[in-house]
């Protein structure tokens, strides 16, 4: 099963089709190398900056951006028979002297 953060976002409503389309270009870009900070991962000053001012904007938010994204794990969840839903309970400090903790 393949899916890109493009897809994830597809849907995505905002109540401005240009912010849902430009974030869709953003997940776009970060889709390959989503380890990359936002003027790494966009091609120029204008698109660094569009980017920046669409998660500035009020109407977009964490959740709002995850939502669809929920709706199409809960889809595709549904089509399994089994599900493992893993987490892993370790966290970074670098206050502590070897970096790790449990939780």
């Amino acid at each position: 099963m393949e899916f890109s953060l493009e897809d994830e976002v597809a849907g995505v409503s905002f109540g401005d089709k240009r912010l849902n389309r430009r974030l869709g270009l953003i997940a776009k870009r970060f889709d390959s190398q989503p380890n990359l900070s936002i003027p790494a991962a966009t091609s120029g000053l204008a698109e660094m900056e569009a980017a920046y001012r669409v998660f500035a904007n009020e109407n977009v938010t964490p959740d709002g951006i995850l939502e669809t994204h929920y709706a199409k794990t809960i889809e595709r969840a549904a089509q399994e028979k089994k599900v493992l839903l893993i987490q892993d309970t370790a966290e970074l400090n670098p206050t502590r002297p070897n970096g790790l903790e449990s939780v």
